[in-house]
């Protein structure tokens, strides 16, 4: 018991500051419901979970395609794939990742370069993201980063590679747009 104690300390000094109020209050009213909690149903609820077109949760290939996929270990909403946009200048992508509206939200944006290498999975490569969760095309991501110097670069990742670099803001890229937080009840 005290393994799981240490193990739910670790998980919650990790996680506490990035996790909603909601999903806190939830998980604590689960732990203490009936005392008992197994590491693995923590470690799920704290993996990508896939959203589908209505906002609810994708639990089987049979519900379609999922649009989305909420990070709680972020507290980030991602596309789970780049914008029909194509590759674009930094200044386009900007605008076209602010015309995202799923799940009645319209505060879909460019994600920063610390964000979108959160979703980035050094133990793949060519994607280096999780394909289940993250449709392609991949390449070369513009994030809303601008580089310090020269400042007519912004910051890219390649989610072929998971290289990271500044690029002329002129330079195409693609777009995948993200939002903090999601309003849904997901059970944690």
């Amino acid at each position: 018991m005290n393994a799981f104690r240490d193990d739910l300390r670790e998980l919650v000094a990790k996680h506490i500051a990035l996790a909603p109020a909601p999903q806190i209050l939830n998980l604590v009213e689960r732990l203490s419901g009936n005392g008992v909690a197994s590491r693995s149903t923590l470690a799920d609820r704290l993996s990508p979970v896939k959203l589908l077109a209505n906002g609810s949760e994708w639990l089987d290939p049979q519900d379609g395609v999922h649009v989305a996929v909420y990070d709680p270990g972020t507290n980030l909403t991602w596309a789970a794939e780049p914008l029909a946009c194509g590759e674009v200048p930094w200044a386009q992508a900007i605008e076209e990742a602010k015309k995202v509206r799923l799940f009645g939200h319209d505060d879909w944006r460019l994600p920063t370069v610390k964000e979108l290498i959160s979703i980035i999975d050094y133990e793949r490569f060519d994607p280096a993201v999780d394909p289940d969760m993250f449709r392609g095309p991949y390449g070369w991501t513009w994030t809303s980063t601008v580089a310090k110097s020269p400042s007519v670069c912004a910051w890219g990742v390649s989610l072929g590679d998971g290289g990271v670099s500044r690029l002329h803001q002129t330079l195409h890229g693609r777009v995948r747009a993200v939002r903090a937080g999601q309003a849904l009840e997901l059970g944690l």
